[in-house]
């Protein structure tokens, strides 16, 4: 059964609470260039909750489609407006879809990075047609204490993969259309 839930990664803890937290953005073919802006819009829209600065949240992005792209590291940022200029310049990258790499590209890459030992948060904006392994590399990112959502983007979502790739219980794993996105009311998957 879908429904519809408001998103709020107050769920998480509090937006001043410190914490680090990873957007992972599937770049690929198959999300298109029409969806990777509604993703960018939405990122931007979710991100300007937050108190971002070195003593709050800290955001970093990964794109990837063949291969991750670290778009911008963690901490880079110590204000909203900075954050969302670069956030709104990053470009479609079109190709595969290799969401496994991504996951632990960000873990490598950012999470291990970092020197706070604070909440840790990755979000995964897919449709969930990966072309490698996702579930074990899913399960050890949880494993070091990562969170991770997964959202479904478009119409063709794999829910079977967004739920391997999510924390359990289930309401961390969404299911958003274009319009989802733009209106911040995405489809809960039960």
């Amino acid at each position: 059964m879908i429904e519809k839930v408001e998103l709020s990664f107050k769920m998480a803890g509090c937006r001043t609470a410190p914490t680090d937290l990873a957007f992972i953005l599937d770049g690929s073919y198959s999300v298109g260039p029409e969806n990777f802006e509604i993703v960018k819009r939405w990122l931007v829209n979710i991100t300007s909750n937050f108190d971002i600065g070195p003593k709050f949240t800290q955001v970093g992005v990964v794109q990837y489609s063949d291969y991750p792209v670290l778009e911008i590291p963690l901490g880079t940022h110590d204000s909203n407006e900075n954050l969302v200029g670069e956030m709104e310049s990053i470009h479609y990258l079109g190709g595969n879809t290799r969401t496994g790499r991504a996951i632990q590209f960000a873990f490598d890459h950012l999470f291990a990075k970092s020197p706070r030992f604070l909440t840790k948060i990755a979000v995964v904006l897919t449709d969930g047609k990966s072309q490698d392994e996702v579930k074990d590399v899913a399960a050890e990112a949880r494993k070091n204490k990562i969170t991770l959502f997964a959202i479904g983007v478009g119409s063709e979502t794999e829910e079977d993969e967004l739920r391997a790739i999510a924390n359990k219980p289930s309401s961390t794993t969404l299911l958003l259309s274009g319009t989802d996105f733009t209106s911040q009311s995405p489809e809960k998957s039960e």
